[in-house]
């Protein structure tokens, strides 16, 4: 799809996966905006509207799986019937239901969704083999989801009934920061978000996530001017500009602190890696995915992918 151009409006009947690469790509859920890049992914039960709203950038690729929901319970049915537990124990209703927000990829589950695009990317027509790729991806899904149970089952201050509620409030702190990382943001505006007060909000944050807000923020905005250091030839201070650090000795201190690298010395080090990665394996899948695209969706099993 040409840049700038909404996508169809999808009404998504069953769950699905979202993950996007080379670019920043706008997803609207049920008139929520987000922002999808290479370092977050969506997950979302069934039952949500989505389309894109506003501008994206002209290389970036989308990919959706909508996967039908007996995938999803064979996949529960390997657990151990200790985390399957776990996992009915923090839905409010005892069924299980994903957590709906935006993650932090890591590259065990990146690995399989870049795998499954370069293969759609390709022209590869093979619904069995989708449905393994799928079906493995939901195992590494689960492990997730057994580990934001944890996450959520650790929250003891609170009685058991609330622990799910204030994780999502929270998911909805974290939403924000990742979609809108690249403008200023108040800790009144964050705490608008969970519908609590700035300090309510504070206190519960880092007693999830260790780290405060802010600390939260400039460690994604740091993710973000990262990866544009290492993919791109933008210069320094416009890198600051876009991740919201605005000031080029801003984004240099907060590189050296938890990179250990200084820009110009972590983007000389991508290059030289890139180049060696390049001349060792033709086979590995490139960093820019193909323009080719297809797309998709059915009541079963369906993979789309929009460029």
């Amino acid at each position: 799809m040409p840049a700038g151009r909404s996508a169809p409006e999808v009404i998504a009947g069953v769950p699905s996966i979202h993950a996007a690469w080379n670019g920043s790509y706008p997803l609207c859920v049920d008139n929520h905006s987000l922002k999808l890049e290479e370092e977050v992914f969506l997950v979302l039960n069934a039952g949500h509207v989505l389309t894109t709203r506003g501008r994206r950038d002209s290389s970036t690729c989308l990919l959706s799986i909508y996967f039908a929901p007996d995938l999803l319970e064979q996949a529960f049915a390997t657990l151990a019937p200790a985390e399957r537990d776990l996992l009915r124990a923090s839905s409010p209703d005892g069924s299980l239901r994903l957590f709906e927000h935006l993650r932090e990829c890591d590259r065990s589950f990146m690995s399989v969704l870049r795998y499954v695009a370069h293969h759609i990317c390709a022209g590869i027509d093979d619904p069995v083999w989708y449905e393994e790729q799928v079906s493995f991806l939901l195992r590494r899904l689960l492990a997730h989801e057994i580990s934001i149970a944890r996450t959520v089952g650790s929250m003891t201050h609170m009685k058991s009934w609330k622990r799910r509620e204030t994780f999502t409030r929270l998911a909805r702190v974290t939403d924000l920061i990742h979609s809108c990382y690249d403008r200023a943001l108040s800790i009144d505006e964050l705490a608008a978000a969970a519908h609590w007060s700035r300090f309510h909000m504070m206190r519960e944050f880092k007693a999830v996530h260790g780290i405060s807000p802010y600390e939260y923020l400039q460690r994604r905005r740091t993710q973000s001017a990262a990866r544009l250091l290492c993919s791109t030839e933008l210069p320094v201070t416009e890198i600051a500009e876009r991740t919201g650090f605005h000031e080029r000795s801003t984004l240099v201190r907060r590189l050296r602190r938890s990179r250990g690298l200084g820009a110009r010395a972590l983007r000389a080090l991508a290059h030289d890696a890139q180049t060696q990665a390049s001349t060792t394996s033709s086979q590995e899948l490139p960093h820019r995915m193909p323009t080719a695209a297809a797309s998709g969706l059915n009541f079963t099993t369906s993979i789309s992918c929009v460029r």
